[in-house]
C-alpha cells in the first residue's frame, strides 16, 4: 500500500486548492468578484488561508507535521499490551498472547507511516509487567546440552514444574489481588504493608512502599536502600513485590513454601589456597569492612563465613568437611549472591594425607601396596588409619595425632599415595570425576561452593593467579604444582561450560608489599560489588518487601515444616484433630497439651500438613509464638491474625492506630463473623497457635474470651503445656476437646533414632543400639530421643559402650550434650557463646554473636590459658569454632529471619534452664546482659530519630525495624547489675528518663511494648517512684501521643518535676527537643495538668491523685486523693483505702 493511499496530508499547494475550490462552486477565473479587505472572507478562503500558513510553518521547522492516519491502518493497529494494573479490578484478564511479526526492525519497512507506527512505542503508554497465562508461553531457544548431562536434566525438570505450578495459580491472583471496584479507602496497619491501595472513587491503583528521604540511620542499611538514586521503585518492581506478597500469603494458607526462601541478604564463603594467605588477612582487615558498608547501602546485611581466620589451614577430616558442607549449604541458600568466592593460588594445600579416605579405596591401595611388596607402606598405612564403620558407606579416618605431623610413616605414605592413586584411576577403581583425589579442605570447598554450584555466573566468583603473570589466555599454564594444575584446569573448565567466563578473574602475583595487596582487594571489591549489583537488579530486590506480614509468614511455615522432619507416632492423635475439625456445624477448639519435650510442635505442625492436603481450599494460620515480632505478645498476635484473616477473605481492616488489647479481642471477634459469611466462597478456617503459654503476661481471662469469640466454622487449635492456669482454665470449657502428647514408646524409638541417622549418612552398630535402648525407658520424651539420636550420628564405631554417655532425663541429656561441645570446643568458648545465646530476649545473628566474641579482650585471655599453643599472631578461629558449635546444635535451634536478618535462637526452655544453671552464675550473668545491652544500644542501634525527622513525618514505616534493639536494651539493662539501685539507675538515664528513647518508641508504634517493659522492669527490680509517675503520665495522655507524638515533647515540657531528678532531666530534654521543632505542636485544648495525675497500674485507673509514695517495705503504693488515701498493688491493680478525711483537717 503506497503512502498517498494509506494517508493524506493535512496541508497542500495553493494551486491544487484552489482548483478544487472552483471545481465545487462552479466559477471560473473570469467570474470571480475581489471581495473588498473590509468584508469577511468566506469560510472555505478561512481553510485554505489556514493550510498555507501551517505548510509554510512546517516547511520553516516551527510546527511538527500532522498526519491523519487512514481507518484501515487504525484499525489493524496492535494493541497495547494489557496491563497488570487497571482501574477497574472486574475486567482483568490473562494478558493475550501477542502474534509474532515476520519484521521485528521497522527501519526496514519503506512505509512511512509503518515505521512511525511500529517505532514510536511510546503512543501505546507505559509497559507494565504481565503475569503469564496458560494459554500463552514463550518458547526459549536453548543450548544442545549433553544427553548424558543427568544433572541438567534434573534441573530442568524442577523449572519446569515450579512454572507450571506459577502458571497454574493466575485464578489465585485473579481472585486474592483485586479487590471490588468502588471502595472508598483501604486501611492497612503500620505493621503490615503487605498492600498499600489508594482507592479514590472510582479509580483505584496498587501502589508500593513510599520512597524515603536520606537519613544516615537507625535502620542505616534500609534507609540508604530507600535513598540510592539507583533503585528507585518503578511500577514494574512494586507489582513483582505486590505478586510476591501475595504469593507468599496464599501458600503460607496452605503451608507451603514458596520457591525460595526470600533472600535479603549477602552471605559469602570464602575460600583461599595456603600460598594466598597474606591476601586473605588483608582482605579480611581492608576489604570485608567496606563490603559491608556497600551492602548496608543497598539494603542488605552482609557476612563473611571465612573459616581460616586464625588457623591459616584446615584440617581435612570427616568433621571439618561436614562443617565446609553445612556452611557453604547456608551461603548457598540465604545469599542474594554471591555465595562463594574462591582465591586460587599456584600451590594447592594437597601435600599432606588426606584425613579420610572410602574403605573401597583404601583396600585398592593396600593391595597395590602388598602386590609391590612394600612392606613399610603397609604398616604405615595399617597403623595411621583407622576404619569406621558408622558412616555410609564405611571410611578409614586418620589418626588425629597425624595431621600435619611429620613422622616416618606419614613421609612414606605422602611418597608412595599419589602414585598408586594415579595407577588407580586410570584403572577405573577411584572414583573421583574431576580427576583429582579430594586431598584438601580447599578441593572439597571448591567442588561443593562452585563445581557443584547450580548458578555459578550469579552465586560465584573465583580470582585466579595467572601461572606465568604473563599470560592472559592460557589459563591451565602448569604452575610447577601438579595439584593446583588439576584444580586450576577444573574451575577454568567449568566456567568455560556454564559460559560465565566474567566471573574469572585473573591477577598476578607480585611481591607482598602494601601496594600489591591494595589491588588485589580492589580487585576483589570491583567484582564482587559488581555480581551484588547485578543479582539486586535481577530480583529486583527491596528489603521493605522482607520486612511485612507476609515475610513472617513465611518464617512460621518453615518452623511447622522442619518440626515434622521425622515425625513419627501420634497418628492417633493427628486423625482425632482432622475428625474434629471436618464438622463445621459448631465451634470447634482443640487444646494439644503435654510437658515440655513431649513433641507439641511436631504434632501440630503436622495436623496442619494434613488439614492442608485433606482440603485444599480451607486457609490455615500458623503461629509458633515467640520467633517473630509478630507473635511476641498476644497484642502483636492478634493484629498479625487480624492482617492475615482479612486478606485472605478480602475483608477491609479498620485498626485504629490507639487501639488497646480489650478493643483488639473485640474486633478481632467481629473480623471472624465477617469471614464467616464467605466460607462457602473462600473455604473454611483453622487458627493454629504452638506455645500459647510462651505469650508474655497472657491471661486466664483474655485466652477465655478469645475462646469464646470462635464462631460456627471456625477451628481453633492451641498447644500448650500441661499444668499452670491457662491450662486449669482451658480445661473448664466443655467444648474444648483436650488432647495430651504421648511419650514415644520403645517400638517407635529404634525407627526414629535410624530414619534421624539416616539423614546425616550414618548407622549405629548393633551392640550400640542396644546400650541406647537399654539406657531409655520405655516410654521417652520424643526431644531425649533426638538427643540422644544427635549425640549418636557423632560416635565413631570403635566407641566402647560403656563411654556412651546418654540419659532418659532430659536436663541431664542436655547437660551431656553440652559437656560434649566443651570437651571438642573448649570450655571458655562453649561457655560464652551458649551464654550470649541464652541470655538473649529474640536472638542474634551469626555476625552479632562473632562480633561479641572477638571484641571481649577477657574471653581471648581465658582462651589463652585453656590452650597453650595459641598462636598470638593468628588469634583465636572463632568463625570455626562458632560454625562447628551451630552445627552440633542446629537441631535444638531457630533459624528465622527478622529484618532481613537470619536470627539464631534456643528452640527449647529446658536447654535455656541447662545453660543458664551451667554457665550463668557467680555474676557472669551480669557480664553477658551487660555486654548484649551495650551492644544493642551503642554498636547495633546506629542515631535515634532525630527531632527533625519525627516532627516532619519521616521513616516512620523504617523505624519499627528496629525493634529488637528497642525491646532488647530495657531488658537486658534489668540484669546487667546484681544491685537493683545500680540498675535502676542505668535503666533510667539510658532508656525509660531519656526523651529521645520515649518519642523514638511512640513514633514507632511500640507504646505498650514500651509500658510493657516498664511493667517488667517494676517486677524484676522493685517499685520507682519516678518510674511509676512517667508511667501513670504517659497513659493519661496515651491517645494524644500516639496520633501526634510531637506532642509529648509540648505536655512533658509543661511540667514543673524538679524534686524528680531524672523525670525533670527528660522534661529538660523534651525543652531543648521543642525548640528544635519548627512546625505547630496541637496539644487537645481540654488537657490540663491536672489530668496528667491520672494512674494506671494494671487494669485499676486512679483519678486525682496528688501525691504518689511508696511503703517501707517498697511492696505496695500510697496514693493520696482528694479526701482519701489508697493503698495500691501494682501488679494486681487492688486499690484499698486506708484512710478519708476532709478538707481544711
Amino acid at each position: 500500500m503506497s503512502p498517498d493511499r494509506c494517508f493524506k496530508r493535512g496541508s497542500s499547494s495553493r494551486e491544487h486548492v484552489m482548483q478544487k475550490h472552483d471545481h465545487v462552486t462552479g466559477m471560473a477565473d473570469s467570474q470571480r468578484t475581489v471581495q473588498p479587505w473590509t468584508d469577511p472572507p468566506e469560510a472555505e478562503l478561512r481553510r485554505v488561508k489556514t493550510m498555507v500558513e501551517d505548510e509554510l510553518l512546517i516547511k520553516l521547522g516551527a510546527k511538527k507535521e500532522a498526519i491523519e492516519f487512514h481507518p484501515l491502518i487504525l484499525a489493524q493497529r496492535p494493541e497495547r499490551p494489557k496491563s497488570s494494573v487497571v482501574p477497574d479490578y472486574r475486567r482483568v484478564k490473562p494478558p493475550r498472547q501477542e502474534k509474532q511479526q515476520p519484521n521485528r526492525n521497522p527501519w526496514r519497512c519503506s512505509d512511512q507511516a509503518l515505521r512511525q507506527l511500529t517505532n514510536n512505542r511510546t503512543r501505546q503508554g507505559p509497559r507494565q509487567i504481565q503475569l503469564p497465562s496458560a494459554s500463552s508461553r514463550r518458547t526459549v531457544n536453548l543450548r544442545t546440552m549433553p544427553a548424558c548431562d543427568e544433572e541438567y536434566r534434573k534441573l530442568r525438570l524442577v523449572k519446569l514444574s515450579k512454572r507450571d505450578e506459577i502458571l497454574a495459580e493466575w485464578p489465585v491472583y485473579q481472585s486474592q489481588a483485586y479487590l471490588l471496584k468502588r471502595l472508598t479507602f483501604f486501611v492497612v496497619p503500620d505493621t503490615d504493608e503487605l498492600r498499600r491501595f489508594s482507592l479514590v472513587s472510582s479509580t483505584s491503583s496498587i501502589a508500593g512502599p513510599e520512597k524515603k528521604s536520606a537519613h544516615p540511620r537507625p535502620a542505616r542499611r534500609v534507609l540508604d536502600h530507600l535513598t540510592q538514586p539507583t533503585l528507585r521503585k518503578r511500577p514494574r518492581a512494586r507489582w513483582r513485590g505486590m505478586a510476591r506478597q501475595v504469593l507468599w500469603n496464599t501458600k503460607a494458607a496452605q503451608m507451603r513454601m514458596p520457591e525460595e526462601i526470600p533472600r535479603s541478604e549477602v552471605r559469602i564463603y570464602v575460600s583461599c589456597t595456603e600460598d594466598m594467605s597474606e591476601e586473605r588477612e588483608f582482605l579480611a582487615e581492608v576489604a570485608y569492612p567496606e563490603l559491608r558498608r556497600f551492602c548496608e547501602k543497598h539494603g542488605l546485611g552482609c557476612h563473611v563465613v571465612d573459616l581460616r581466620h586464625g588457623i591459616n589451614r584446615l584440617k581435612n577430616d570427616r568433621e571439618t568437611f561436614d562443617v565446609i558442607d553445612y556452611e557453604v549449604k547456608k551461603c548457598q541458600q540465604y545469599s542474594i549472591g554471591p555465595s562463594f568466592v574462591s582465591i586460587i593460588g599456584r600451590e594447592a594445600d594437597d601435600r599432606h594425607l588426606p584425613g579420610w579416605m572410602s574403605k573401597d579405596d583404601v583396600l585398592a591401595v593396600r593391595s597395590v601396596l602388598v602386590k609391590r611388596e612394600d612392606v613399610v607402606a603397609v604398616e604405615a598405612l595399617d597403623n595411621i588409619y583407622r576404619l569406621d564403620s558408622n558412616y555410609n558407606p564405611p571410611i578409614y579416618l586418620l589418626e588425629e595425632s597425624q595431621f600435619f605431623a611429620e613422622t616416618a610413616e606419614t613421609k612414606v605414605l605422602q611418597n608412595v599415595l599419589p602414585d598408586v592413586l594415579n595407577l588407580l584411576r586410570g584403572e577405573g577403581k577411584v572414583k573421583d570425576s574431576k580427576g583429582f583425589y579430594p586431598w584438601s579442605s580447599t578441593v572439597r570447598e571448591v567442588e561443593r561452593g562452585l563445581l557443584k554450584c547450580l548458578e555459578p555466573n550469579r552465586q560465584t566468583i573465583c580470582l585466579m593467579a595467572r601461572a606465568d603473570n604473563k599470560s592472559d589466555t592460557d589459563i591451565t599454564a602448569s604452575t610447577g604444582d601438579l595439584g593446583a594444575d588439576k584444580l586450576r584446569a577444573a574451575v577454568s573448565d567449568c566456567y568455560k561450560f556454564t559460559s560465565s567466563k566474567n566471573n574469572l578473574v585473573l591477577f598476578n602475583i607480585g611481591k607482598k608489599n602494601v601496594a600489591y595487596l591494595r589491588e588485589v582487594c580492589a580487585v576483589f571489591l570491583a567484582a564482587v560489588t559488581r555480581l551484588i549489583e547485578s543479582q539486586i537488579g535481577h530480583h529486583e530486590f527491596d528489603i521493605t518487601h522482607h520486612m511485612t506480614n507476609a515475610a513472617d509468614l513465611v518464617q512460621h511455615v518453615r518452623v511447622a515444616r522442619r518440626a515434622c522432619d521425622g515425625f513419627i507416632g501420634c497418628e492417633q492423635a493427628v486423625q482425632r484433630i482432622c475428625d474434629l475439625f471436618t464438622d463445621a456445624s459448631a465451634p470447634r477448639v482443640a487444646v494439644v497439651a503435654g510437658p515440655e519435650g513431649r513433641g507439641k510442635t511436631s504434632l501440630v505442625g503436622h495436623t496442619a500438613a494434613v488439614l492442608s492436603l485433606a482440603a485444599p481450599r480451607r486457609k490455615l494460620v500458623f503461629r509458633t509464638i515467640g520467633i517473630t515480632l509478630s507473635s511476641s505478645t498476644l497484642f502483636h498476635t492478634l493484629s498479625s491474625v487480624y492482617a492475615q484473616v482479612a486478606y485472605l477473605y478480602e475483608i477491609s481492616p479498620h485498626l485504629p492506630a490507639d487501639i488497646n488489647l480489650g478493643e483488639l479481642l473485640q474486633e478481632f471477634r467481629n473480623l471472624l463473623q465477617k469471614a464467616r459469611e464467605k466460607f462457602r466462597d473462600k473455604g473454611f478456617f483453622v487458627l493454629i497457635l504452638d506455645g500459647v503459654d510462651k505469650l508474655r503476661g497472657l491471661q486466664a481471662k483474655q485466652l477465655s474470651f478469645l475462646v469464646a469469640s470462635i464462631p460456627a466454622g471456625v477451628a481453633l487449635l492451641m498447644s500448650m503445656s500441661d499444668f499452670g492456669p491457662l491450662y486449669e482454665t482451658m480445661k473448664v470449657f466443655a467444648n474444648i476437646e483436650m488432647i495430651h502428647c504421648e511419650p514415644m514408646k520403645s517400638d517407635y524409638l529404634n525407627s526414629y533414632i535410624n530414619s534421624f541417622l539416616a539423614r546425616c549418612g550414618r548407622v549405629l552398630k548393633n551392640d550400640q543400639v542396644k546400650a541406647i535402648l537399654n539406657e531409655l525407658t520405655e516410654e521417652n520424651e520424643p526431644l531425649v530421643a533426638k538427643i540422644a539420636a544427635s549425640m549418636a550420628s557423632r560416635w565413631p564405631s570403635h566407641t566402647l559402650n560403656d563411654d556412651l554417655d546418654i540419659s532418659s532425663d532430659m536436663e541431664k541429656a542436655f547437660n551431656r550434650l553440652v559437656q560434649s561441645c566443651e570437651m571438642q570446643l573448649g570450655l571458655k568458648f562453649t561457655r560464652y557463646s551458649l551464654s550470649l545465646l541464652a541470655a538473649s530476649r529474640y536472638g542474634l545473628a551469626e555476625f552479632e554473636i562473632l562480633h561479641l566474641i572477638s571484641s571481649d579482650s577477657e574471653l581471648i585471655d581465658e582462651i589463652k590459658e585453656e590452650i597453650e599453643d595459641l598462636s598470638v599472631v593468628e588469634g583465636c578461629p572463632y568463625q570455626l569454632q562458632l560454625s562447628r558449635l551451630l552445627w552440633r546444635l542446629e537441631p535444638f535451634l531457630f533459624e528465622v529471619k527478622t529484618e532481613g536478618e537470619t536470627i539464631l535462637k534456643i528452640s527449647h526452655r529446658t536447654l535455656e534452664k541447662v545453660v543458664r544453671e551451667r554457665f550463668m552464675r557467680d555474676g557472669f550473668q551480669y557480664h553477658i546482659h551487660s555486654r548484649l545491652a551495650t551492644y544493642f544500644q551503642i554498636t547495633r542501634r546506629g542515631h535515634l530519630l532525630s527531632s527533625r525527622d519525627i516532627a516532619e513525618g519521616q521513616h516512620k514505616d523504617l523505624s519499627r525495624y528496629l525493634w529488637r534493639t528497642l525491646r532488647s536494651v530495657p531488658y537486658h539493662l534489668c540484669h546487667s547489675h546484681p544491685d537493683p539501685k545500680e540498675a535502676w539507675k542505668v535503666l533510667k538515664s539510658a532508656v525509660f528518663t531519656k526523651f529521645a528513647w520515649i518519642i523514638n518508641e511512640i513514633y514507632a508504634g511500640f507504646f505498650n511494648d514500651f509500658i510493657d517493659d516498664m511493667n517488667y522492669a517494676l517486677e524484676t527490680l522493685g517499685l520507682d517512684s519516678e518510674v511509676l509517675f512517667l508511667r501513670q503520665f504517659l497513659t493519661s495522655v496515651r491517645k494524644t501521643i500516639i496520633f501526634n507524638p510531637v506532642s509529648l515533647a509540648s505536655l512533658m515540657a509543661g511540667q514543673d518535676l524538679k524534686e524528680m531528678a531524672e523525670v525533670h532531666r527528660s522534661v529538660t530534654e523534651a525543652t531543648d527537643w521543642l525548640k528544635q521543632v519548627n512546625v505547630q505542636v496541637l496539644v487537645p485544648a481540654a488537657f490540663t495538668v491536672e489530668k496528667a495525675s491520672q494512674l494506671l497500674l494494671n487494669t485499676a485507673l486512679l483519678k486525682t491523685v496528688s501525691t504518689l509514695v511508696t511503703d517501707a517495705k517498697g511492696e505496695r503504693v500510697l496514693a493520696q486523693h482528694d479526701t482519701f488515701l489508697t493503698s495500691v498493688e501494682p501488679i494486681s491493680g487492688e486499690e484499698t483505702v486506708v484512710a478519708s478525711f476532709h478538707r481544711g483537717y
